[in-house]
């Protein structure tokens, strides 16, 4: 990946499809934040490719959504309340079938009610879980990198 992204968000003349991100960029982010799916469909727009993804709002929900996605795929929960996900309880990964995506479901929507009752769960969004990337090194051209349900990001 590239600093191409970053730039279509940054600098809207890069490319014409990046005026609409942009307006929508400010739309969405009202309170300083996007949702992931938000952002995905952002970065979407802008031709960067993306995980492929659903937002389940029941466990069979999630076990139909996992196995249309395909296997593995990653469990996270969608609330504005909770900003560190895996803190609270709210990732699941390696999932592997829909029993396991049915079960996760229920533990992340049971964790993130006992890390927080206050929190509104809003959907617990299914996604193709990707494969490592590998290390970012100064020969490979990568300038962006997150892994392990979002604990490392850099750019």
């Amino acid at each position: 990946m590239t600093l191409k992204p970053l730039l279509f968000l940054r600098n809207k003349a890069l490319n014409p499809a990046v005026k609409n991100c942009s307006e929508e960029l400010g739309a969405l982010a009202t309170h300083g934040m996007i949702r992931e799916a938000e952002g995905y469909e952002l970065l979407k727009t802008a031709g960067v490719p993306v995980p492929r993804y659903a937002i389940a709002r029941s466990s069979s929900d999630a076990a139909e959504m996992a196995e249309r996605i395909g296997y593995p795929v990653v469990l996270k929960v969608i609330s504005p309340q909770v900003i560190h996900k895996s803190d609270a309880g709210g990732v699941a990964v390696n999932i592997g079938s829909a029993q396991q995506a049915r079960e996760a479901y229920d533990a992340i929507i049971k964790s993130v009610t006992a890390s927080d009752s206050r929190a509104v769960i809003e959907g617990i969004m299914v996604e193709q879980q990707l494969p490592p990337a590998g290390r970012p090194t100064l020969h490979s051209g990568r300038c962006s990198r997150s892994g392990s349900a979002g604990h490392w990001s850099s750019f």
